[in-house]
Formats: C-alpha cells, structure tokens, sequence
C-alpha cells in the first residue's frame, strides 16, 4: 500500500481490496475536502509530479503500484485570487502597451506584433475574467467589487469597432478606439471591479 500525504500530513486511506485507483483517493479526498471549499490542486507518484493528474491515464492506475501519493489541497478561494492576481498583471502590461502602439500608429505604422498582442492580450482577458466570474459565483465567493460583465461588454464592443476599422483600413480609428476607448475601460476595470 502506497504512503499517502495531503499537504504534507499522512493520511489513512482505505484499501481494503487492494483495488483502489488514484482516482479513488483523489475522489475520497476531495469529497472530505468539500465542505472546507478545497480541491486537490497537485499531485506526485513515487517523486514525480503529475503535471496532468486529472487525465484517465493518472487516475486509473492502481494504487498497489505505487509507492508514495503526495496530493496537495488549495481553497477555491486561494485558487481565485492566484488568478485575479495574474489577470491584474496581465491587465496593466496590455494598457502599458497600448500608448507604444498608438504612437506607431500615428507615425504612419501598423502598430508592430504590439498591435496583435493587444488584441490577442483583450480577448483572453475577456475569456478569464468571464470564467472567474462564472467560478467565483458557482462558489460564492466575492472576489469583484462589481460585476465585470459590464465591463467585458465594452472591450467587446470595442474590439468590434477595431476589426470594423482594421478592415477598412483606417489605422486612425484604430489608434484612437485603442488610446480613447480600451485604454480608459482598462484603468476603470482595475479601479473599479478588484477587491483589494
């Protein structure tokens, strides 16, 4: 029987047919993890980190096999703010990036690889924001001040306006919506809608 550890404590699992998988144990767990707002965030068999431990190939292999489980638990609420701390960062490099790539714009330029990393930078800032608003909510928890969704709304209105006019051509509609339109929604979001 392998040697089980959450977060670094020895845990008692039973086995009594010696069938179990880790699946199993991860089910079990987090089961007893629930009521705490816990999840297994990690996982290592025998030293190795399991990097994709939720896949068929991890979780059906017995645990007879094994000669040490290390799991390691994280509160969905740790978990949300690791994420809204990261899209914060993301959020101010794309608005710092935005004044460079308007000015090369306006001096006649395409806007460089800045210009497709911003739109690029929106959409998954978009995406992120509305799945950690759709998770923070599944778990009551109150990560935002206010709900994004206003917010996300406007960048998808603007980035529609940008591919209206990057379609056209009109590098100048493109600056401005860029500098006066997503630049200011960007500095309200991180005003407005953080905790903290």
């Amino acid at each position: 029987m392998a040697d089980i550890y959450l977060n670094g404590l020895r845990l008692d699992f039973e086995d009594t047919g010696n069938d179990s998988t880790v699946g199993d144990l991860v089910t079990a767990v987090e089961k007893d993890l629930k009521g705490s707002k816990a999840f297994i965030s990690a996982l290592s068999i025998d030293g190795a980190p399991m990097e994709d431990f939720r896949l068929d190939s991890v979780l059906e292999r017995g645990l007879s096999e094994c000669r040490e489980v290390r799991l390691s638990a994280s509160t969905f609420e740790a978990s949300a703010l690791e994420g809204l701390n990261i899209l914060k960062e993301y959020m101010m490099v794309t608005r710092e990036n935005i004044a460079p790539c308007v000015h090369e714009i306006r001096l006649g330029g395409a806007g460089g690889g800045g210009f497709n990393s911003i739109l690029q930078a929106l959409v998954e800032i978009i995406k992120t924001m509305n799945a950690l608003f759709i998770w923070s909510s599944k778990h009551n928890l109150s990560i935002f001040k206010e709900n994004p969704e206003q917010y996300y709304g406007r960048l998808l209105k603007h980035l529609e306006s940008v591919r209206a006019a990057r379609d056209t051509g009109d590098m100048v509609s493109i600056a401005d919506i860029l500098e006066y339109e997503i630049a200011p929604v960007l500095e309200g979001m991180e005003k407005d809608i953080f905790n903290g």
